[in-house]
Formats: structure tokens, sequence, C-alpha cells
């Protein structure tokens, strides 16, 4: 526990510093940190419910047709894992370059941001664990989707091919597509255009859509979180209330997918997916633009938003990382072998 405690105050350490120190001095401050979060994912042992399952899928390539994979998973990160199975073998050295290409898109995606430095911190403190050491497919289809919405003002073709890029990593992206439609400034036809073809983008890839559906769907509970669902709302509605005249779009968007998946977890929990993805979305693009004017002591509404959003989920992601392991020992769901805390290197993995 102390470990990974000691690992987020040094990141927030150095993205102070990197903010603090301007020019080559601040981008080594950053680079260091980039340099941290890849080595902690890409060396991580029995860490993260879902690298067993990776791991096991990875073995199982040699014995099973790798076609077989397109029909529960989908396609291009299965073609990654062939092909790096082809060449390597070796799902420590996978684990490790699939990290780098993760610590590549954040850093590619948060390039552009006007508090790049606030983004990270946040990304650190709510998204890496999840999206680095275990939903893996889901984390890098959000983060190429960023790619895509920074690229959205330059190049609507561009944004929209890699938008579906994101959506071969994970299905679930397909959702955010009114937010891509959102910041893309094209006539209505090719509005529509881009909407027929995400329609035959999904009738291709049926079958994993089906097959997704009917595993959800057979795990649904029927429980009803009122708290977070009723603290989530009243953000949403506070938010509105505090936008100027001019509502955000896109901004709009998001927050509705966000109340959507809200009222979806209860009755089916993997659509925290989702609402990672919505959450993350909304901290991109509150960073993307002027949020403090420290020398005028002025600061946008929104920032009342995104700290109480930001304070929330880290509150309790991390109050869930420190009781992981003993609710999964009490519970018998899961593995508690697999808990995010305490970390522990592939040197003493059980499954290497």
């Amino acid at each position: 526990m102390l470990f990974s405690f000691w690992i987020m105050i040094l990141l927030f350490s150095l993205l102070i510093a990197s903010a603090v120190f301007q020019g080559r001095q601040g981008q080594l401050y950053l680079f260091i940190f980039f340099i941290i979060i890849f080595l902690y994912a890409g060396l991580r042992g029995d860490v993260g419910q879902d690298t067993l399952s990776y791991v096991r899928m990875y073995n199982e390539y040699g014995g099973v047709p790798v076609t077989n994979w397109f029909f529960v998973m989908e396609p291009l990160f299965v073609l990654l894992v062939w092909l790096h199975k082809l060449l390597f073998d070796n799902v420590t050295n996978f684990f490790l370059l699939f990290s780098a290409f993760q610590v590549f898109l954040l850093s590619v995606a948060s390039k552009g941001l006007h508090h790049r430095n606030l983004f990270l911190f946040l990304y650190a403190i709510i998204f890496f664990f999840e999206f680095n050491l275990n939903i893996l497919r889901a984390g890098s289809a959000f983060l190429i989707f960023l790619c895509s919405l920074s690229l959205s003002n330059k190049s609507d073709k561009a944004s929209f091919f890699i938008f579906l890029v994101a959506s071969l990593f994970h299905l679930s992206v397909l959702a955010f597509f009114p937010i891509l439609i959102s910041r893309i400034n094209r006539p209505f036809k090719y509005i529509v255009g881009y909407f027929f073809s995400i329609v035959i983008f999904g009738i291709i890839f049926f079958p994993i859509i089906h097959h997704k559906f009917l595993f959800y769907i057979s795990s649904m509970d029927l429980s009803l979180k009122w708290s977070t669902i009723l603290f989530i709302l009243t953000s949403i509605f506070i938010f509105t209330l505090i936008l100027k005249r001019k509502i955000n779009s896109i901004l709009l968007n998001a927050s509705l997918i966000l109340i959507f998946t809200i009222f979806l977890i209860p009755y089916i929990g993997i659509a925290y997916r989702l609402l990672q993805g919505a959450l993350i979305v909304i901290f991109y693009l509150l960073c993307e633009r002027k949020l403090i004017n420290v020398r005028e002591l002025k600061a946008d509404p929104n920032i009342l938003f995104i700290t109480a959003l930001a304070i929330w989920f880290a509150l309790f992601n991390w109050s869930f990382y420190l009781g992981e392991q003993e609710m999964r020992i009490r519970t018998g769901k899961g593995d508690p072998s697999y808990s995010f805390i305490p970390y522990s290197t592939f040197l003493k993995s059980n499954n290497r």
C-alpha cells in the first residue's frame, strides 16, 4: 500500500515541478512522469483482475485458432496480441510494450490541452489503475478516442478514422459518437454519411456486439444505489446552472452519457466502463480551455464541477483499492491475489 501511495505522491510532485519550471527542465519532469507510469504498469505482476485473463488469453493463442477470438473480442486487439505472440511469445514483454503504447497515447492526447498537467493528475489518481493495469482494451480505446477529439478541429476525416480504430479496441467507444459529431463542423450531409458508416460498422461486427450483449445482460443486478445517482445528478444539475448563457453542446452530450451510465450501472455493472469513459471525456474537454487566471484572480465556474467530480471519484476509487483484497476474500468474487494493492512486479508472479 505504501509503495503505491508514494508513487502517486511522486507523480503529483513531478507534475507540480513541470508546471513551475518552464522549458526543457519542465519537459524533463514531465518525461519522468510518463516513464514512471510506463514502468509501473509494464512491469506489474499479479495486479488487476483482468491481468490474469489477459495472461491466459495470451497463453491460449498457441492452441486456439486466432479467428475464434474475433467472436468474443475486438479484432484489432486480437490481431496485436496474435502478432506479438508470433514474434516474441512472452506475455511480460507484451504488457511492457502495451504499457508504452498507452503512455504514448496519453502523451499525444494531452499535448494540446491548456491544463495538461491538471488532466494528467486527474488521470493518475482516477483512471490510471483501471486503464493501464486492468481494462487494457477499454482504456486504450478511450485514450485513442481522446486523440481523435484532439484532431477533430484539424481534420474531421482523420478524426473519424481514429475513432473507428478506437472502437476496434473496445466497442463501448461507439456510444461517444455524438460527442465526435458535435466537434466536427461539417454540413449535414457529411454528418449523415458518418452516421451510416457507424451503422455499417455495427452490422459488420454484429457477432461481437451480440455476444457481449448476451453476456452482460446475463449478469444484471437489480439493486439501486441512490446515493451515487443522486450525487452525480446533482453535480450535473449544478454544472448546467453555472454554465455560461451558451451551453457547450459537447460537454452536454458527455454529461448526458454520464447520467445514462449512472442509471445503467445498478442493472449492468460492466457499464462502469462507459461511466469512466464519459468522465475522462468531460475532464478532457474542461482542461482544453483556460479555467484559472492566477494573475487576475479569476476562475471559470466549471472549476467547481471538475473539482467536485474529481474529489468524489478519487475517494471512491481509492477506498475500493485499499479494501479490494479484503472484499474479494470476504465475498469470494474475483481473485484476491490480483488486487491493485499491494503492488508486485512480474518477478513475483505466480503465472508467468
